[in-house]
C-alpha cells in the first residue's frame, strides 16, 4: 500500500496513519506502507500505478480537516479515487485488500476463460496466432490449448514460426491424448501456448 502526500503540512497526519497501518497484519504479514512526499505533481501517482501498488492514498489539508483520505485502488480505473473516513479505512484495510485481490482474480479468470480455445489442427493454430496486418501486427489471439509430443524441436519450431511459446503445462495435461500441434505425432499431453507481448 502507498500513502503519498502533496505537502509537508500533512506529514504528522500521514506518519501517524502509516504507523497504525504498519501495525496491521494481512494474511500473516505486516502491511507495507510507503510514504512518497516528492514534489513532482501528478507523476507521483502514476509512478505507483505502474509499479502495481494495490492502494494509493492521497492526503491534503482539506482531507485532514474532514478526517478523511482519498483512496485509489488497483482493481479500479487509475483516475478513480474516492473519499473514505480515515478511521473506517484503518479498520477495514484488510477487507479492502481482500476485495481487491478477489476482484483482480475474478477479472483474470474471466479473461482466461474468454480467450482460451482448444485447437487440434495445425492450420487453425497458425491462423490463430498470425496477425491480420503483417506490417503493423495487432495484439490478437489468446491462449491455445493444444497437443505437444514433448519434443524441444517442436517447441522451437512453433516459437521460430509464430513467436509463440508454451506458457504452462496444466496438471491434468497428461490425461489427454491427441496429436502434437507441430509434428502431428501422437501426444499424451496438452499445453497452453500464447504470445508474449
Amino acid at each position: 500500500m502507498l500513502c503519498f502526500c502533496p505537502s509537508f503540512g500533512v506529514m504528522d497526519f500521514t506518519e501517524k496513519l502509516a504507523r497504525e497501518l504498519k501495525a496491521k497484519t494481512y494474511h500473516h504479514r505486516k502491511v507495507v506502507v510507503e510514504i512518497d512526499d516528492r514534489e513532482i505533481g501528478g507523476a507521483r501517482g502514476w509512478d505507483w500505478i505502474k509499479k502495481g501498488i494495490p492502494l494509493r492514498v492521497e492526503i491534503g489539508p482539506r482531507d485532514i480537516a474532514r478526517n478523511s483520505l482519498f483512496v485509489g485502488r488497483r482493481d479500479q480505473a487509475p483516475n478513480e479515487k474516492k473519499a473514505i473516513d480515515r478511521d473506517q479505512f484503518v479498520a477495514e484495510i484488510t477487507d479492502i485488500m481482500d476485495e481487491i485481490q478477489q476482484n483482480l482474480f475474478q477479472r483474470a479468470l474471466a479473461y482466461r476463460e474468454e480467450h482460451t480455445v482448444a485447437i487440434e489442427d495445425k492450420k487453425t493454430f497458425y491462423e490463430f496466432f498470425t496477425p491480420q496486418n503483417e506490417e503493423k501486427p495487432e495484439i490478437h489471439g489468446g491462449f491455445a490449448v493444444s497437443g505437444w509430443c514433448g519434443s524441444a524441436e517442436c517447441e522451437s519450431k512453433i516459437k521460430e514460426d509464430l513467436a509463440v511459446t508454451i506458457r504452462c503445462i496444466p496438471l491434468e495435461s497428461d490425461k489427454v491424448k491427441g496429436r502434437c500441434i507441430s509434428c502431428g505425432k501422437d501426444s499424451d499431453r496438452q499445453v497452453v501456448y500464447a504470445k508474449a507481448y
